[in-house]
C-alpha cells in the first residue's frame, strides 16, 4: 500500500492492451483472479457493482487473469461475463510485481495511481467493505489525506 500500480497488457475482452496510467483520474480497483478460482466467480460481479451505482467515469474495474493458459483465461470470462475490461498476465509479471497470496485479491488504487488498499479473498461482507474503501477514495478531495505516498524504484515491485 502506498506504491504506484502501473502495467499493460493483453485484453481478454476485446483485442488491444489495457494500460494502468490512463485510467488516472478515476477510482480503480485492480482484480487478480485465476479460472480456478471458486470464490472469484461470486467477487467478479460484486467488485463490478460499484461501478454500476456511482458511475464508470469515476470508477474502473480491471480484472487481471493470472491464469498460465491464455485460452483457460478467455473461457472463465466467457463463462462470468464481467461487466468491466480484462486482461492477461501472459508473461506473470503483473503478479510478480504485486504479489498475491490467496485469490481474489482486490487492490484499490487512488485517482493518482497510488495503491491505497488491498483486499484478499471474498467473504459474505466483502461487497460492502470494499464499496465503503470507494466512497472513502471518492470523498477525499486530496488523497493526502488519506496516506502520502512511498516511493520506490521501479525494479522493487
Amino acid at each position: 500500500v502506498g506504491w504506484t500500480m502501473d502495467f499493460e497488457a493483453d485484453r481478454l475482452d476485446r483485442e488491444g492492451s489495457l494500460r494502468l496510467a490512463d485510467l488516472h483520474g478515476k477510482v480503480v480497483l485492480v482484480d487478480m483472479f485465476a479460472s480456478w478460482c471458486v470464490p472469484c466467480r461470486d467477487a467478479i460481479p460484486a467488485w463490478g457493482a460499484p461501478r454500476e451505482r456511482l458511475g464508470a467515469d469515476r470508477i474502473e474495474v480491471v480484472g487481471v487473469a493470472i491464469d498460465g493458459e491464455r485460452d483457460m483465461a478467455l473461457d472463465f470470462v466467457a463463462e462470468v461475463t464481467p461487466s468491466f475490461p480484462t486482461v492477461w498476465d501472459r508473461t506473470g509479471d503483473i503478479q510478480r510485481r504485486y504479489p498475491t497470496e490467496n485469490l481474489p485479491t482486490l487492490f484499490m488504487v487512488d485517482q493518482t495511481g497510488i495503491e491505497r488498499f488491498v483486499h484478499v479473498g471474498f467473504q459474505d461482507d466483502a461487497a460492502a467493505v470494499v464499496e465503503a474503501r470507494v466512497l472513502e477514495l471518492l470523498e477525499h478531495r486530496s488523497v493526502r489525506e488519506i496516506r502520502a505516498p512511498t516511493t520506490r524504484a521501479p525494479s522493487a515491485r
